[in-house]
């Protein structure tokens, strides 16, 4: 049996310490409850941005390799740090 991994998600820093992820749904902020009146904005700005540097369509089927490069694209665009790529073991008959 063999078996191969497939990327599904990233997770990002900026330097404000805002963390961002996005995954085959798309873009999210982690841990927004935590951040002040005036970082939320501006980690909302910086999600509405990264939707435009690397826009994920659910309807369209999804591409591991594609998806990773558009990720590591948004992230060199917007000075963002790369902290998690998360990868699946997918095992087959």
């Amino acid at each position: 049996m063999s078996s191969r991994r497939d990327f599904y998600a990233v997770e990002m820093q900026s330097r404000d310490g805002v963390r961002l992820e996005c995954d085959v749904d798309g873009w999210r902020v982690l841990n927004i409850r935590q951040l002040g009146a005036g970082q939320r904005t501006a980690a909302l700005a910086l999600l509405a941005r990264a939707e435009i540097a690397a826009p994920r369509d659910p309807q369209v089927p999804f591409d591991s390799a594609t998806f990773l490069e558009g990720c590591e694209r948004a992230a060199g665009k917007l000075r963002l740090r790369i902290t998690h790529r998360r990868w699946k073991q997918i095992e087959r008959r």
